[in-house]
Formats: C-alpha cells, sequence, structure tokens
C-alpha cells in the first residue's frame, strides 16, 4: 500500500518526462515537543501581529514579502510566487550518473520512493526505470537526481539513488 503520496510532479530524463508522485519510503517515530508556559503548562500560542497597526490580525490577511535593501517591505501575490524562476518546482531531473563514492552520505535526508502517477504513466515510468537500472548495473556509479518541491522559492535538493 502507497499511502498519501507527498509531492506530485514529472521526472525528466532528456525529452521524455513521466507523471509521478513521490511517497515517504519510511515513517517517522518521533516525539512531537510543543512550547508550554512553565508555570501552569499549558500550552504557548503564536499570534499574527501587525507591528504597524499594533494589532492581532486574521490568517486571511498575512501575505509573502521580501525585504528591499532599505529596509522596506514588497509583498508578493500567489502568482508572483508561481512565476519565480524554478525550474524544477515540479519536476525530477537526472542530471548524470556519478561513482558511489562520490555521494556525501550527509546528503541524504529522508528516503522517498517514486511511482508513476497514473495507469498510463506506468509503461514509459517502468521502461525509464529498466535503463536506469542497465546503467548503473553496468558501471556500477549511482543516478543523481535533482528535485525541488513546494512553491515559493522552493526548497531545492540533491539527493543519490543507489540502484
Amino acid at each position: 500500500m502507497r499511502g498519501t503520496a507527498t509531492w506530485s510532479g514529472t521526472i525528466a530524463f532528456g525529452m521524455v518526462a513521466i507523471p509521478v508522485q513521490l511517497y515517504a519510503a519510511t515513517e517517522e517515530h518521533t516525539v512531537r515537543l510543543h512550547e508550554i508556559h512553565t508555570a501552569d503548562g499549558s500550552r504557548v500560542q503564536h499570534r499574527r501581529f501587525c507591528a504597524t497597526e499594533g494589532r492581532e490580525i486574521p490568517y486571511s490577511e498575512v501575505g509573502r514579502g521580501v525585504a528591499l535593501p532599505d529596509g522596506r517591505m514588497l509583498p508578493l501575490s500567489e502568482d508572483d510566487l508561481a512565476r519565480l524562476p524554478l525550474p524544477t518546482k515540479h519536476t525530477i531531473t537526472v542530471a548524470g550518473f556519478i561513482e558511489p563514492t562520490g555521494v556525501v552520505p550527509i546528503s541524504y535526508d529522508r528516503p522517498y520512493y517514486v511511482a508513476p502517477a497514473a495507469p498510463e504513466a506506468e509503461r514509459p515510468y517502468a521502461l525509464i526505470v529498466s535503463l536506469m537500472l542497465e546503467r548503473v548495473q553496468a558501471s556500477g556509479e549511482v543516478r543523481i537526481e535533482y528535485v525541488a518541491c513546494g512553491a515559493g522559492a522552493g526548497s531545492g535538493t540533491v539527493g543519490a539513488a543507489p540502484a
């Protein structure tokens, strides 16, 4: 059972693009800590507060902006964020192949696996996987994939996917 996809996009290899979804390969079993008021043990709340108006504001009035060199804030709309130059925002790009010793283990964050996003993508996905596996088995190298997930400025990550 796959669970819930954490990301949807495409895997690109040359001129081929296949719709895929990303699934967490492991579960996180950590204790979540909360901020509390030490005097009575109650949870601490973080509120959205407008410094200029001196009042708490609803989430519907919260936006994103970038600080200009003179300290002013430039508001950005959702359309502005969507147009930011992040070409890999919804794409896994196979950038090349390297020796396994060239991959620094600290670059691993959390393991994921990729699956075709739709039934019609299953055959092309299986083909691209078999081609990459042939290359990895023949050369002993690992493939390097670049992924940027999320909207806005994006969180670009570089990871290695051993065969």
